[in-house]
């Protein structure tokens, strides 16, 4: 995919954040580098060339699903989703029982039997009631079998580091054949981070960001997610989220940029 970042004029938010999952371990993290597009010898400015988040053993590494898997083991997965604000715009989609827009991105919407996308919204909502069930006070932590606390924690904790304004608006998960859990990530659209909107509340900078979702109400009442957070936090600081580590990525990004920004912006000056 080609990229623009039209909203960040440094270019350099989405490989940043995009950075940042690679080095704190998340499973795939989508590759990227910043390329200048010149097509039929006009300059069209410069763009981020990365991976399309799909279902491949580089990628996505989940089985793909057939046609023919509609029963048994083969029903259960892979499937890829995203949780997506602009879902009823799609073919293949459905509500929650909370009303959560979600995007079944694989399989996709030409080849998905309807066996296939009944149980991917089942499994949705049991996986969202098994969560619910902390909000309640019920003391019920069964959450953790169903939604992998480590990639949840890692994709929380770029998207509350960054502030992105389309956290939990736009989120990829994914199941896996013959597992009854699922997985976040990976990480994508990170253009309006970091102090972008300047006039939205997830460019604040104490306290935190995300508790406009109410998924992170109910995994904080759990005091095993909590310790979970705060010592993965406080290692990350120490080590590849510390300031002098992430300021490095930054002049890194500067360097390689070059003078790209200013030509793309130039390019871009009157709109």
């Amino acid at each position: 995919t080609l990229i623009s970042n039209y909203g960040d004029k440094t270019l350099m938010r989405n490989l940043l954040a995009f950075h940042i999952s690679e080095v704190i371990g998340m499973p795939y993290t989508p590759y990227g580098r910043s390329v200048d597009v010149i097509l039929n010898g006009e300059y069209k400015g410069c763009y981020q060339l990365c991976d399309q988040i799909e279902v491949n053993k580089n990628r996505v590494n989940i089985d793909e699903m057939e046609t023919s898997d509609i029963s048994g083991e083969a029903l259960t997965g892979g499937y890829l989703w995203e949780i997506d604000a602009y879902a009823d715009q799609e073919v293949s989609w459905f509500n929650s029982n909370h009303n959560i827009p979600v995007t079944i991105k694989s399989p996709d919407e030409e080849d998905i039997t309807p066996e296939q996308s009944k149980y991917v919204a089942d499994f949705f909502n049991k996986m969202e009631e098994t969560v619910y069930a902390t909000y309640f006070d019920n003391k019920d932590y069964g959450w953790r079998s169903i939604l992998d606390a480590e990639t949840f924690l890692k994709h929380f904790l770029i998207g509350e580091l960054s502030g992105n304004t389309d956290t939990y608006w736009s989120v990829y998960q994914y199941k896996k054949r013959g597992e009854d859990k699922a997985y976040t990530g990976p990480v994508w659209d990170f253009d309006l981070t970091l102090g972008l909107p300047k006039d939205a509340s997830f460019s604040q900078l104490e306290g935190f960001r995300m508790f406009n979702t109410i998924w992170f109400e109910q995994l904080f009442r759990d005091p095993y997610f909590v310790d979970m957070y705060i010592t993965r936090y406080e290692f990350l600081r120490k080590n590849v989220l510390s300031e002098k580590f992430l300021f490095g990525l930054i002049d890194d990004a500067v360097e390689e940029l070059g003078d790209a920004i200013e030509r793309n912006n130039t390019k871009w000056a009157d709109t």
